[in-house]
């Protein structure tokens, strides 16, 4: 069978789904005394892109930056967006609650969780033919 004939027959649901996944945090579930996971989403190309352009520069800086906005993008829960729970730990924004919860180390894992959901990771493998 050649490629359009499996899109055809595959699940179209499940082609468009936005692929999601928990992750726990480990330094936090220490303080909570219980599991703390957080739940992550792919981000589309076009809020990955706008992620990419809004940052600039090429050092470790813009690269924490971008991983900032980019793991905003792909966090559901918590949903840093919270008025209550910016409140609670005195954010200004959803990025000040972001930085104020997680460890500048635990946010370029996080990114990178997403990253991988966006399909960036290793599990795409391309086979090149003589």
């Amino acid at each position: 069978m050649n490629a359009v004939e499996l899109l055809l027959k595959m699940d179209k649901g499940k082609v468009k789904a936005v692929p999601t996944k928990q992750v726990e945090v480990k330094r936090l579930s220490g303080i909570a005394g219980e599991p703390f996971f957080v739940t992550l989403k792919a981000v589309p190309g076009d809020k990955w892109n706008d992620i990419a352009g809004s940052v600039s520069g090429a050092d470790d800086a813009a690269n924490y930056r971008s991983s900032k906005h980019l793991l905003l993008a792909g966090m559901v829960d918590p949903k840093l967006s919270d008025h209550d729970l910016q409140e609670a730990y005195g954010a200004a924004t959803p990025l000040d609650l972001m930085e104020k919860l997680f460890l500048a180390g635990e946010i370029m894992r996080l990114a990178a969780e997403v990253t991988d959901l966006s399909g960036f990771g290793g599990d795409t493998e391309a086979e090149v033919k003589n």
